[in-house]
């Protein structure tokens, strides 16, 4: 149940990776820091990955970025606002068969704050109401 997080000291997730750890949330409000020593307070990238067993339904994923960030899914991108700006909240919502699934959150950080959060929860449908 944890997310393997890798970290680059620029914008682009290229190159050699600075640090490298293991996260149970991405619940992350770094303020003016960074998320590890070796890592720049600021114009640093994140990648978190996760393989995760769900039932099929409907699920809401909600992902919140200062500076950029992008949700995906299974290899397709469900959230892409890859752009710098100020703390913002995306939710979408996608469909999944029943089995594993592999959610990959990318994100970086221009200067100021840095803050990512990512969570997913099952929609629930709508009560039945009788006439």
């Amino acid at each position: 149940p944890y997310w393997h997080a890798t970290y680059w000291n620029n914008t682009s997730l290229s190159g050699a990776p600075v640090h490298r750890q293991t996260v149970d949330r991405i619940d992350h409000n770094w303020g003016y820091g960074a998320p590890h020593p070796a890592v720049a307070v600021d114009r640093f990238s994140a990648r978190w990955t996760r393989i995760v067993d769900l039932p099929a339904g409907a699920y809401r994923f909600t992902a919140t970025g200062d500076d950029g960030i992008r949700v995906y899914v299974n290899g397709r991108a469900i959230i892409d606002e890859w752009q710098v700006q100020s703390a913002q909240t995306f939710t979408v919502e996608y469909t999944l068969p029943a089995g594993h699934h592999q959610f990959i959150v990318e994100y970086f950080e221009q200067t100021g704050v840095a803050v990512a959060r990512f969570s997913w929860s099952p929609v629930t449908p709508a009560p039945h109401r009788s006439t």
